[in-house]
């Protein structure tokens, strides 16, 4: 089961400076006890310097209708590639067999875990960066946005394959990490000919 919680915090003074918090705190029973709960906070801001008077008092609207700069910060948790209760195990019985006389028509059977059980598990986490320029020109029919991302993705929640000597033929683990970082530009032109 999920449980969780989240609130939002939004400000806007004069269309110029822009800023929202977020925050969740979220509960996963798949999930020991002390690992349960994670808190995701994340933030974002944005100044919209066409609304400044002294960018309004000096440039013509004809030339540069819009420009905003923006930032955004933000941590989300995953739990969907978890499968049941990997930080616990269950027994399972008749799943192996013993011989103790050398009899093979007298056989004991016998109890084992189901699985590898790892009380260490934590909530994989992504932190993700995005800093960004918006611009319109031309009253609008030429749009250019450009931005900068960085996510980083920490405690990957990934199977792996134990010991032969364990017994067992997989079991979950946080490990490793991975980046993803680029640019990302966009270029638009929007214009109504006639009917067209």
């Amino acid at each position: 089961s999920i449980r969780g919680g989240f609130f939002r915090f939004n400000y806007n003074y004069m269309d110029k400076y822009l800023f929202e918090a977020n925050g969740r705190y979220d509960g996963s029973s798949k999930f020991p006890k002390d690992d349960r709960f994670g808190f995701f906070p994340s933030f974002s801001a944005g100044w919209t310097i066409s609304n400044e008077p002294f960018f309004k008092d000096n440039v013509s609207r004809d030339v540069v209708s819009f420009l905003k700069l923006r930032a955004s910060w933000g941590r989300n948790g995953n739990v969907n590639v978890l499968n049941n209760y990997a930080y616990a195990t269950s027994i399972s019985y008749g799943g192996t067999w013993y011989q103790f006389d050398g009899s093979s028509s007298n056989v004991s059977l016998g109890s084992m875990p189901a699985g590898l059980a790892n009380p260490e598990l934590t909530w994989e986490t992504s932190d993700q960066l995005d800093l960004g320029l918006d611009a319109h020109f031309f009253n609008g029919k030429l749009v250019f946005a450009a931005d900068y991302y960085k996510k980083t993705t920490n405690d990957l929640l990934v199977n792996v394959t134990p010991s032969a000597a364990i017994g067992v033929s997989s079991t979950t683990i946080n490990a490793g990490s991975v980046e993803n970082s680029g640019l990302e530009f966009e270029l638009t032109w929007k214009e109504q000919v006639g009917d067209f």
